[in-house]
């Protein structure tokens, strides 16, 4: 099948004029909102207070999940305007077990320290 010279150049404004212009479209409402969504004020500090909710329910139960509780100190760094009361919790944190979890969360516990300082730093 052969397409015409017409043919092409209408194939050729239905594309430039019709379908670019809709997906540039919906790519600037989705960036919008998700602009809109970070600007909300208290977006970040509800984030961060439910990672401390998490570590401490974790934290508090007979038995705590140990991967939980390692992966809810490594999120603490996704919040480094909070660092002061990241690195007092740190700080606090006293681990006494011996098991394979107590090891890793013993090393996240000095990294997250580490990296939350070395922010201050700069």
């Amino acid at each position: 099948m052969v397409v015409s010279l017409f043919e092409a150049a209408i194939l050729a404004l239905i594309l430039v004029g019709v379908v670019i212009p809709v997906w540039v479209y919906l790519f600037m409402i989705h960036s919008a909102r998700n602009l809109a969504v970070e600007k909300q004020p208290g977006t970040r500090y509800r984030a961060y207070m439910n990672v401390l909710d998490r570590l401490v329910q974790e934290v508090n139960k007979d038995a705590s999940n140990g991967p939980a509780v390692v992966a809810s100190m490594r999120e603490l760094r996704n919040f480094p305007e909070y660092r002061d009361i990241s690195v007092l919790l740190l700080n606090a944190t006293n681990i006494t077990g011996k098991s394979q979890y107590d090891r890793m969360l013993q090393v996240e516990v000095q990294e997250t320290e580490a990296f939350l300082l070395e922010l201050a730093g700069d």
